[in-house]
Order: C-alpha cells, then structure tokens, then sequence
C-alpha cells in the first residue's frame, strides 16, 4: 500500500513531489528554504547527508524536530485516513494515524502487522490477528483498557482466548497485586496477592503499607495444601492457631436437615460430623455412612441415640441422662473399675458358677458332690453344703458367665423360695434347707446339754418378711454359717 492510492492525500503527494524536485534541480536554493528564519525567528537547517533538522541544527536521524513549545510539532492533515506509513522493503507494516473506518487500514494489512490506530473514540494497538481483533485498546467513554478487545466493560478487560493468554505479574521473590478499598476501616483498606518463595499467599497490609497487619490469612504451596493463619500447611486444609480463637463455621438455613462436614471414600459418604436440624432441634452429631448416630448433643425432644452429650452429662443409650455418665445397658471393662462407692439397684452379691440343671430365681442351691465347683438344688432339710440361692438380678456379679452356669447370690438380700407348711415364718426367723426341692423352711432350735442352739453349718439366712402358711418366697438376708 503507497501514498499514491489514497485520493485524499493528492494535495500533499504533488507538494511532496514539488519538493524533491526542487532538491535535485535547485540544491543551492533549496538549502536556502531550510536556512531562511521564518516569522518567528525559528531556523530550519538541511544538515549532512540526507538529515533533516527542524528546530534544530544537528539532527541525529534521518528527520529530527526538536519541539520547544505546545505549537509545535509535527501535523499530518487530510480529508481521507491522515497517517505515518512505516514501511520495510517498500511494504507498509504499521500505520499511525486517525481512521474513520478499520476497512481503511486493511490494504496491504499481513500476518505480523503491527497497527496503531485510533477510531470511534478508542485507541487500538493491534498485532498478528488482523485488523478489527486488538491486542491493546484504551477506551474513550468510559476508560476502559482492554487487552484482546475492543470493547472494554470493565476498568481493566483482559480476553483469553486460551490457557496461555493469561494476566502474569512477575517479579524477583515476589509477583504481586493489590486491591484497595479506601472507605475501608484502619488497616483494612488493603489486601495483598503475591508469589513468594513457592507460596501462593493473601495478606492484609497495615495503612502505611510498611508491613502487615495479618500476613497470613491465606497460603497455598506446591503440595496442594491450604492454609489458613498459618504460612505452613502441613495438610490439604490447614487452620492455624493464633492469638484469638480460631474457628471453622458452616452456615446453613434454619430446619435444613445437615449442616456439617462430610469425610468419604471413593466419593461415597463414610461419616458426617455436623448439625441435624431434620427435628427442629439442630443437635451437634457423628454418624457413619448409615442413619444411626454414634455421638449426639442434643435439644429436648430428639430420638435416643447411642452416646448422648447433653448439659455436661453422658448418656449410652438413654435420651435425657440424668447422672454424669448413665447407661442403658450392660458395661464390660477389660480393666479395672475404681470409685468411692458403688451403688446397685439390687442389693445381693452373686457369682457365676457352673450346674447341670436350669433352675429359677429364688431356688436354694447346695454343692453337688458329684462334682468340682458345681451346684444342685437342695432336697433335703438341714443339709450343710448349702451354698446360696439363684438371684435374678444381682446388684453384683462376680467371675464369666455363660450358658452352663447359674447366678448364686451368697450375701446380701435376695427373694428366696420358702415352705411354711412346717411352721409360721416370722420376720428374723433363721431359714435352712427343707426337704421340698429348692425350697427353704425356718430352722429349729436343738437342746445341747441344756443350751438350745441352730445346727452349725445349714443356716442361709434371716427371714425379712413374714410368712405364715402355705408356700411362697420371702425376702431373706442372706448369711451363709
């Protein structure tokens, strides 16, 4: 693209050509045009080999004007696209000037063209794309930059068109960036992006910008860990621990059915640690990946569960515990148990101990002589080898259970079965062994030299309640002697 195509640049074009002509038939009086002060006393001067000075008497280039005030300068005018054509091999490869339309630029126009231009009120640095796709554009309505467009919406538009267009901000230890809000509180105006050896991290500035006032508030490294308060994460969310509380929170609506965090396993929920707000009570619970709850502080009104925290009570079992730890159930230690005092529902002492027969509550039990650590129900009245009577339920329970062994309460008070077919029970009566199975009866006395006394060996006990015909049970303090 030449000069010469442009039918709105005629009148500088024949000016031009007058000129040159002037320079080559007439050098001496073409000099004297470039040496003749003007009206205001301003020199121009033709100085060495093919360099022009204006304003100036040594120019270092090809054309030098030396500018000494807002006047002066260098003006391209015309009625169709003005402009400087900036040429190599004679092929025009940028232009600078005033467009009224991007069409005007596009003769000659090839991959690697550099165009600065200006048209509808924007400033355009293009390259590569072509004309109509800038690479640079500064917008005149509403200031916008725009870096891959020419229509900014926004104070700085960066258009990516791929992964490797992109913003860097780089520099030696610390590429950064800044955001301020200036109406912000004391030492809160400005926040800090930057890259610092090998981490990723947020800050917070004080106003004077000469330290910071929270350093960390967030940082990411090249494992892939978070962290939060903390320049250091040791693992994928990292929360650090200042000088005031540090807190984690989950926020959700009001009667939302969870609100917590959830741990899976191959993108299947193994355990949620949260609220459950599915009651209207919004527990704190630690449940698996079924619907039952391992651990549950809870509100009044919520389902038992397994453990319960509620009001500095522990409850396994039981909704609304009522002692520091209380348990619906049984407790098995493989250690010890120590305390002041332990207090039992039932007040008898039992053991385990092995039987042959199945026998009910109540029933009086002597040794079975047949064999080693065994028991039988009584049969006969009186028997020394009497060794107790089955409890239902002790208050407590010595040695291992199991499906061959009976529960013998020793001591203690305890239901026992009677027979008052031979004489009236009365409260205090002396119990021993009687000839009706498992059964006991009251014990009479037997004259010894004149002194009545109870048979050494056979009393079970001390009658609590009476009775005073037939059968039925009594509760007996039991006294084996």
């Amino acid at each position: 693209m030449t000069s010469a195509k442009r039918p709105g640049n005629k009148t500088n074009l024949t000016a031009a050509f007058a000129a040159l002509a002037l320079l080559l038939l007439c050098p001496a009086a073409a000099r004297a045009q470039w040496t003749t002060p003007d009206a205001s006393g301003n020199v121009n001067i033709a100085s060495g080999v093919n360099k022009i000075g204006v304003g100036t008497a040594s120019p270092p280039s090809k054309l030098t004007v030396n500018v000494t005030s807002n006047a002066d300068g260098i003006t391209v005018d015309g009625t169709m696209n003005p402009m400087f054509s900036l040429k190599t091999s004679g092929v025009a490869k940028g232009y600078l000037g005033v467009a009224t339309t991007v069409s005007a630029y596009a003769v000659g126009a090839a991959p690697g063209d550099i165009i600065l231009r200006t048209q509808g009120g924007r400033f355009f640095f293009e390259t590569n794309s072509g004309v109509g796709t800038p690479a640079l554009t500064i917008a005149g309505g509403n200031g916008g930059v725009g870096i891959g467009t020419s229509t900014p919406s926004n104070a700085l538009h960066v258009h990516s068109a791929s992964g490797a267009q992109a913003v860097r901000v780089s520099g030696s230890g610390g590429g950064l960036v800044n955001f301020m809000d200036t109406s912000a509180g004391a030492n809160q105006k400005l926040y800090q992006w930057r890259s610092e050896g090998g981490l990723f991290r947020m800050s917070l500035s004080n106003d004077s910008e000469a330290s910071f006032a929270q350093q960390n508030l967030l940082v990411a490294n090249s494992s892939g860990n978070i962290g939060i308060g903390t320049s250091s994460p040791t693992s994928k969310l990292h929360v650090g621990v200042g000088t005031s509380q540090t807190l984690i929170t989950i926020d959700g609506s009001a009667g939302a059915s969870y609100n917590g965090l959830v741990l899976n396993t191959a993108g299947t929920q193994k355990w949620f640690f949260g609220r459950d707000g599915a009651d209207g009570t919004d527990d704190f619970i630690l449940r698996s990946n079924s619907t039952s709850n391992v651990i549950r502080a809870f509100s009044s009104g919520a389902a038992a569960n397994t453990l319960v925290l509620n009001s500095g009570k522990v409850g396994i079992g039981i909704q609304n515990p009522t002692h520091t730890l209380e348990v619906a159930g049984t407790i098995n230690a493989t250690g010890d148990i120590t305390g002041a005092t332990i207090n039992a529902t039932y007040q008898d002492v039992a053991e385990w101990v092995p039987s042959t027969q199945r026998l009910s509550a109540g029933t009086v039990v002597v040794l079975d002589t047949g064999k080693t650590n065994h028991v039988l129900a009584s049969t006969k009245a009186y028997d020394t080898g009497v060794a107790g009577v089955i409890s239902d339920s002790p208050g407590i329970i010595l040695g291992v259970g199991g499906a061959e062994k009976l529960k013998v309460a020793t001591t203690g008070r305890v239901k026992v079965k009677v027979d008052a077919t031979r004489g009236a029970i009365k409260v205090g009566d002396l119990l021993v062994t009687s000839e009706v199975e498992g059964m006991a009866m009251r014990s009479v006395e037997v004259d010894l030299g004149g002194v009545r006394i109870h048979r050494p060996g056979t009393i079970i006990g001390k009658a609590l309640e009476p009775l005073a015909s037939g059968t039925g049970e009594v509760l007996v303090l039991l006294s084996l002697q």
